[in-house]
């Protein structure tokens, strides 16, 4: 009866922190720019490339609802036509936060 308690408690928690497409939007903005100062882009690149991903992330995910997570989908092809060197994007989002999934 307590380990059904737990299970009870832990699914509310995640049903309650499932992350929205805003919340996505916001986080990979702030995750591309980070993952393209990892590859030595410019400043400049850096934050042309992440505001462009934080205005058309809103209408262009795919967004698999599991009702206690979430997955997100991310195709970056436009992207790479301003001569960004950066790959799709699936992530997991989960208890409020994002978790990369390579596949």
């Amino acid at each position: 009866m307590r380990y059904l308690i737990i299970i009870i408690i832990i699914l509310s928690s995640m049903f309650f922190t499932n992350p929205s497409e805003r919340d996505f939007s916001s986080f990979l903005a702030k995750y591309v720019n980070k993952e393209m100062a990892k590859k030595g882009e410019s400043a400049e690149i850096r934050n042309f490339s992440g505001g462009i991903v934080g205005l058309f992330v809103e209408k262009n995910v795919e967004r698999t609802d599991l009702i206690f997570g979430s997955h997100y989908y991310l195709d970056m092809s436009k992207l790479r036509y301003f001569g960004s060197d950066i790959e799709d994007v699936s992530m997991i989002g989960i208890f409020g936060t994002f978790l990369p999934i390579s596949y």
